[in-house]
């Protein structure tokens, strides 16, 4: 902190916080993470199992539909940067377009950071971001990068549950970054969820990361997988499916026995008693399901006997409808949405869909809040003045001046909703034509009707003015 910043937060600042309260788990005994002070690991889930929800999120249907269509739906308006400077704008979306490493690509589109990182918020708990640097500037912002949060350990103060803050660097056992920041999460720490780690520990400030979690309990650093609920079910889930499908395998079908004779029978006479091998083993051919032929006719001598047991397997309807309903119910979109329509009516789906949009704006207004600090970050970097950057916004949703008609993607029923609406106003006289060709349709002014229209008429002084805006 420089000393003008150092002035100002002493005059308009609330100085330092001095939470009077401890972190419940640190008194139990139970923990996750690292003290300052103290080689104390804190609480958190069973080993393996982030990893564990990852990879239900990667083979459940319900569950990878669910999330993906979530994650979809908030990013799918795509990002704007709004500022007072149409500069600053143009060169925030134009970083921001090659600003990304995802997969092990650079250059990419930072959208794929807004989803992925709502993908590991909703099956790890915690999504954490990479704020990277410039290669040869620590201290300029290259872009932004997913860090896995298996691999990461939290460092908090004392027993407080606040993380170490960059300026901290006089506190006794934190690490220090590359920057000369004090770290509050390390990675590859052999503490960490993942861990232990057979890699060089890499210290984290404050500055060079963004977290976002899910239901995260008072006190807690990380937050709760989504999937952590309904874990079980989705083992079990997999377990009955599984098991039925050997069930259907092994006595999904019938089964036939056939009785050749009595096996005290004379051999050389197959009327008194049983079938010579060779005709037992001929006939057993005859009927292997690669020669035998739907309607086949077979004409045998006597002493033949066939008895038929029929396949059963169990109901499995009710034990699948059950653990599915579970996870459906964990998930962040509606049922309907997922594919299951059954036994939902049209109010219980309008109801569903007008909470789970509030749901999805609120995700967006998060991501905003969250990304937007840096981006002031960058901006300050590139030398705008402390006003262009206090203008600075990004906003995930659509413009709301964006004329429908030139959008090939805007809805028919969306449509037909806005023009009675608009009906509705023209008819109320509460604006007139021309707002709402201009600031609903966004559709230029009609000309004048007295205005001359004669080719050789001359023109006004600001008719070409007039002209170049429209």
């Amino acid at each position: 902190m420089n000393y003008r910043d150092k002035i100002q937060e002493a005059l308009l600042g609330d100085g330092e916080p001095a939470s009077q309260t401890r972190d419940p788990d640190v008194i139990s005994g139970d923990f996750y993470g690292t003290n300052v002070g103290g080689d104390i690991e804190k609480r958190k889930p069973p080993q393996d199992a982030l990893r564990k929800y990852w990879r239900q999120y990667e083979t459940n249907g319900i569950v990878r539909k669910s999330i993906n269509t979530y994650a979809n739906d908030i990013t799918e308006p795509g990002y704007t940067i709004e500022a007072d400077n149409e500069q600053l704008e143009s060169q925030m979306e134009d970083w921001l377009r090659e600003g990304a490493i995802v997969n092990g690509v650079q250059d990419k589109d930072f959208i794929q950071v807004l989803e992925d990182t709502i993908r590991q918020r909703e099956v790890r708990g915690t999504a954490l971001i990479e704020v990277v640097p410039q290669a040869n500037n620590s201290d300029g912002m290259w872009g932004f990068r997913i860090i896995n949060i298996e691999s990461v350990n939290a460092i908090e103060k004392e027993d407080s549950g606040i993380l170490v803050r960059p300026g901290e660097t006089e506190l006794d056992n934190v690490p220090i970054t590359k920057r000369g920041e004090a770290a509050a999460y390390v990675q590859y720490d052999d503490t960490a969820f993942g861990g232990p780690f057979d890699k060089d520990d890499v210290p984290l400030s404050q500055n060079d990361v963004i977290k976002f979690t899910l239901d995260g309990d008072a006190y807690d650093i990380f937050g709760t997988s989504r999937l952590e609920g309904v874990s079980e079910d989705i083992e079990t889930l997999n377990s009955v499916l599984d098991d039925n499908a050997d069930a259907i395998a092994a006595k999904g079908h019938p089964y036939w026995i056939f009785k050749m004779g009595e096996p005290a029978g004379d051999e050389n006479n197959p009327r008194a008693g049983i079938w010579p091998k060779d005709k037992i083993q001929e006939l057993a051919e005859k009927h292997k399901s690669n020669n035998y032929d739907a309607g086949q006719k077979d004409f045998l001598p006597g002493d033949v006997d066939v008895d038929v047991v029929h396949g059963e397997t169990a109901d499995i309807k009710p034990t699948v409808n059950y653990h599915t309903e579970q996870i459906l119910a964990s998930m962040p979109t509606p049922k309907f949405m997922v594919g299951f329509s059954d036994a939902v009516n049209r109010d219980i789906t309008t109801e569903q869909f007008d909470a789970y949009k509030t749901q999805v704006r609120k995700a967006r207004r998060e991501l905003e809040a969250g990304f937007r600090p840096f981006l002031k970050r960058k901006a300050r970097e590139w030398g705008y003045s402390d006003a262009e950057v206090a203008s600075l916004e990004i906003r995930i949703e659509r413009q709301t001046q964006e004329n429908p008609l030139r959008n090939n993607e805007f809805e028919a029923q969306e449509f037909k909703a806005m023009a009675e609406g608009l009906r509705s106003l023209e008819q109320s006289s509460s604006v007139s034509e021309e707002e709402i060709r201009e600031n609903f349709l966004g559709l230029p002014a009609e000309q004048s009707g007295d205005a001359s229209t004669s080719d050789d008429a001359p023109q006004e002084d600001g008719a070409e003015e007039n002209e170049a805006q429209d």
